[in-house]
């Protein structure tokens, strides 16, 4: 509600994908005014357009400076239309070994990618042990196999030695990435949709770490990072572009932070990466009578799932949750939260609830905090 034309445009540049190549896109929003609903809805469309979806939250466990570690919450996320079970797997199965789509895959493991992953398709296609399967979908996964791993399973496929070469998770990952996007693509898919939500929690990285994740950002943003058919969605929270962007005039940091290191390459990408994140989409708050439409299909909802009818209108609803909740700067996921708890309400008790309201200042708020420490010391004690 109120974001069909950003819907929309990113519905047109999903249907570009097999002409204009990878792209990415911003939205920037305060806490609890939609992002993540957004990107729900962005990701139905994208299935109802062919496109395989992966959708991941970054935090403290996936650093977006560290893509092996995004890697596999990644593909546990990742999901082809109408699937209900996520992973890689699905994507490999049915390729025949003898088909195009299998050597069409191998030349490019071979050319462009890192050779182990090309030793590992090689064993996935044509090894004669189909024990070691689920080894590779594993590793595929993000749960790297150990060289010798990787070595004995092919020697015991094929009888020979295998060459794999220095591989570093944290330089050679993206070659993941980049087969991922590959057999999107070859399976006839319109595309990769990833949709990377909180990405604000960037901001709480070290400035080495944020330097190296704002590169990472880089990869996403057009075919020259690799990527060919990947449509890629950030949503930040708004402070961070006053409190990250703004007040610590971040992107010029880490892009000196590189420079210093010698990696001017990385430090022009950051600085790309700023024109693009400036550009995001700002969500708009809905008006009155987007929120009337929004408890009409609240109340319509609610009836369907408890099959009763409502003793209240959606405008009657819009009214009481106004007036509970008027401050213009109350977060909508709020007020639509309380419209259902009024709704569930009515229909257990069939009257409005009768709300009180106490001031939660600092200082009630330490006491009861004082007074919680003072409970748990004294049952300490009594243990």
């Amino acid at each position: 509600m109120g974001r069909e034309e950003l819907l929309q445009r990113i519905s047109r540049e999903i249907s570009r994908l097999p002409t204009r190549g990878t792209q990415a896109c911003f939205i920037q929003a305060n806490y609890g005014e939609g992002k993540t609903h957004l990107l729900h809805a962005v990701w139905d469309l994208a299935e109802r357009a062919n496109c395989v979806v992966s959708f991941i939250i970054l935090s403290q466990e996936t650093p977006f400076d560290k893509l092996h570690q995004v890697y596999p919450k990644l593909i546990a996320n990742t999901y082809l239309p109408r699937s209900t079970q996520p992973g890689i797997e699905q994507l490999l199965m049915n390729i025949h070994p003898g088909s195009n789509l299998a050597r069409d895959l191998m030349t490019l493991a071979q050319e462009e990618l890192h050779p182990r992953l090309n030793l590992i398709l090689r064993n996935w296609f044509s090894g004669h042990n189909v024990a070691f399967q689920d080894n590779l979908v594993r590793d595929l996964s993000g749960d790297l196999l150990n060289t010798q791993e990787l070595k004995a399973i092919h020697r015991l496929n094929f009888g020979e030695g295998a060459f794999i070469g220095g591989f570093s998770k944290t330089r050679d990952i993206w070659d993941y990435y980049r087969l991922i996007d590959t057999l999107v693509t070859l399976r006839q898919y319109q595309g990769w949709v990833i949709l990377f939500d909180e990405a604000e929690l960037i901001g709480r990285l070290s400035l080495g770490s944020r330097a190296k994740a704002y590169a990472n950002i880089a990869r996403f943003l057009s075919p020259s990072g690799g990527l060919n058919q990947t449509f890629s969605v950030f949503a930040f929270a708004s402070s961070f572009y006053s409190d990250v962007l703004g007040y610590r005039n971040d992107i010029e940091q880490a892009a000196a932070w590189l420079e210093l290191r010698g990696q001017e390459e990385d430090a022009q990408a950051v600085r790309d990466v700023e024109k693009a994140i400036r550009k995001a989409e700002v969500l708009p708050s809905l008006n009155e009578d987007q929120l009337h439409r929004v408890m009409e299909q609240l109340v319509r909802a609610h009836a369907e799932a408890y099959s009763w009818v409502p003793q209240i209108s959606p405008y009657g609803l819009l009214q009481r949750v106004m007036n509970v909740l008027p401050h213009p700067d109350t977060k909508l996921r709020t007020r639509v939260r309380a419209a259902i708890h009024w709704l569930d309400h009515l229909f257990q008790y069939g009257q409005d609830p009768q709300l009180a309201f106490s001031e939660l200042s600092e200082d009630n708020l330490m006491k009861e905090q004082t007074q919680d420490l003072e409970d748990d010391v004294a049952v300490t004690q009594e243990d």
